[in-house]
């Protein structure tokens, strides 16, 4: 299919996809093989290369400078590339409330050795890996009282990773939605029609991406031995097995012609 194409679109998650979870967000990095893998694909005219997070924008671009890579932060409402920049207008209403939120959420879960608040801007993430797992109700709670008011309101929503909670501006906005953007705007760009679409991902809102890759008959990888069901299509075990599937796709830069522009 990729050799088949007339372009190659490898979006990625970033933690449990192209690098381990770490229990502290800030300890996880790219291995060298793993980026000088993504800097080869980058650098291939017949391949877009991004990464669509969890993380914020300015995170992702510290932990990723490789140069024309699209990085998607907070789930892709901001976005950043080669011929774009996008950032969801919703952003200038929710970075005060965002701000008294962790505020108040770091006040209350002092109280839980672990658990910690991650302000990334556009989102809020209350991570409670290190927390003992019978205290992990009480950062729920906490979490409920806390935001129960403004998700009444309309003014947040909260949705749930591998031992995190994200609160996140009230909008119809997902990774699914940000691949869909991105490929609109990029194959625009390159004067591509149709190209093979590939996203891997690892949590459960890495989902979105899989549906919309699925209706454009491309390849869902979800990445890791979970056993909920998923909507993706294929499976890689590790980030190891990753790696692995990143080397295999730019070893086909040989075999893909250019097409004519």
């Amino acid at each position: 299919q990729l050799v088949r194409a007339q372009h190659v679109v490898l979006l990625c998650d970033f933690d449990g996809t192209l690098a381990p979870i770490s229990e502290r967000p800030e300890t996880v990095c790219l291995s060298p093989r793993v980026k000088g893998l993504l800097e080869v694909l980058a650098a291939w005219p017949q391949c877009t290369v991004g990464i669509i997070s969890g993380r914020s924008l300015a995170d992702l671009k510290e932990r990723v400078a490789i140069p024309g890579m699209i990085l998607a932060g907070n789930h892709g409402l901001e976005i950043e590339g080669p011929g774009q920049a996008f950032v969801h207008p919703i952003s200038e209403q929710v970075v005060p409330l965002f701000r008294l939120l962790e505020r108040v959420l770091n006040k209350g879960l002092a109280a839980v050795k672990g658990a910690f608040v991650e302000n990334k801007g556009l989102t809020l993430a209350v991570h409670y890996r290190l927390v003992e797992p019978d205290r992990e109700h009480e950062v729920k709670q906490l979490l409920d009282r806390v935001i129960g008011v403004p998700r009444l309101l309309g003014k947040v929503r909260v949705t749930r990773g591998k031992k995190v909670y994200e609160v996140r501006p009230p909008v119809v906005w997902d990774k699914g939605k940000a691949l869909s953007h991105i490929l609109a705007h990029h194959l625009r760009l390159k004067r591509v029609r149709k190209a093979a679409v590939i996203f891997l991902g690892d949590d459960t809102t890495d989902e979105d991406a899989f549906l919309v890759v699925n209706g454009l008959r491309g390849l869902s990888v979800r990445v890791g031995r979970d056993e909920r069901p998923t909507a993706a299509r294929y499976s890689l075990d590790s980030v190891q097995e990753v790696e692995d599937f990143l080397h295999r796709v730019a070893s086909l830069e040989a075999e893909v012609q250019p097409w004519p522009a």
